[in-house]
């Protein structure tokens, strides 16, 4: 997939890295693959795809620990770029049962928010939905560890 990428900045197919070597190193490398990451950042739109499938077969059943890394990854990544496609997908995970969630660990308190605000902040040109309203109906409590 072709993206819009800074001045000096080459495309995915013109550097030593692939859509597939990227994703890959993001569902199996157990410590954080730092460069893929990177690199999973700066091509986000090539890997987007890869991540909203395993987001969307979240939703209908158990993940093994590979794919639970690219879910948990994938959607740091998507949201650190304010790609929206994943908004929709992620809200339902997180209405699924709580287990499901919990699969996210600490980040549900510590990034969680940075999160949604990044896949909802420009999703379909329209503002953050106020707290209360109908698209932010389930108490965020929820969310938030019990001391």
């Amino acid at each position: 997939m072709t993206q819009a990428l800074p001045a000096g900045i080459p495309q995915l197919e013109d550097t030593p890295h692939s859509r597939e070597s990227i994703v890959d190193a993001l569902r199996t490398s157990a410590a954080t693959p730092s460069v893929e990451v990177a690199f999973g950042a700066l091509y986000a739109a090539a890997i987007e795809p890869d991540i909203l499938a395993v987001l969307n077969r979240a939703q209908r059943e158990d993940l093994d620990t590979p794919d639970q890394r690219l879910l948990f990854r994938g959607i740091h990544i998507l949201g650190g770029r304010q790609m929206p496609a994943a908004y929709r997908p992620f809200i339902a995970f997180l209405r699924g049962p709580r287990e499901q969630a919990e699969m996210l660990g600490d980040a549900i308190t510590e990034t969680l928010p940075k999160i949604l605000a990044g896949l909802q902040s420009i999703r379909a040109g329209r503002p953050v939905a106020p707290a209360g309203s109908a698209e932010n109906s389930r108490p965020p409590e929820r969310y938030l560890a019990t001391s």
